[in-house]
């Protein structure tokens, strides 16, 4: 288990607020459009 969570940190990026906050228009009309699916993921 510490082996696949050493191998995610590898493949992740930190968000930090001031990136969320600046992101682009289509990213949250995406975000929009795919809430309706998020109990199905």
């Amino acid at each position: 288990m510490q082996d696949i969570f050493r191998n995610d940190l590898t493949n992740c990026e930190e968000l930090t607020l001031k990136m969320w906050e600046e992101r682009t228009l289509v990213h949250r009309g995406a975000e929009f459009m795919l809430k309706p699916l998020h109990p199905l993921l």
